[in-house]
């Protein structure tokens, strides 16, 4: 899977929105976050086509990849997390288990 980068980003916006990405004050913001982040072109493309107002969907895709940013550096503290405690439990002569669910595992969402 690929990544999106800032200049990916500018592609998009003038397909999707037929600006120039560098004529809106949200897009230098945006490509900042993107290129902090991982977000797809899939993602973004979407993103971009939720509205026809252009300042609309450019506060929607600034929400939207915040937000991604925020859900991977999550990801990231609990699979480091996962690594220490399992990486202590070899060094106390524990057996490897997993940390958290597996995928798949759980309670259904109803």
């Amino acid at each position: 899977m690929s990544y999106c980068t800032g200049l990916g980003f500018r592609t998009l916006v003038s397909n999707y929105l037929g600006l120039d990405g560098l004529n809106h004050p949200l897009c230098e913001e945006i490509e900042a976050l993107i290129d902090s982040t991982e977000v797809t072109p899939a993602e973004l493309a979407e993103e971009l086509m939720q509205d026809d107002d252009t300042d609309v969907v450019l506060r929607g895709v600034v929400s939207f990849v915040e937000k991604r940013k925020v859900e991977r550096s999550k990801t990231k503290e609990e699979v480091s997390i996962c690594k220490t405690i399992d990486d202590e439990g070899k060094q106390n002569g524990l057996k490897n288990k997993k940390c958290g669910k597996g995928k798949g595992k759980g309670k259904a969402f109803g």
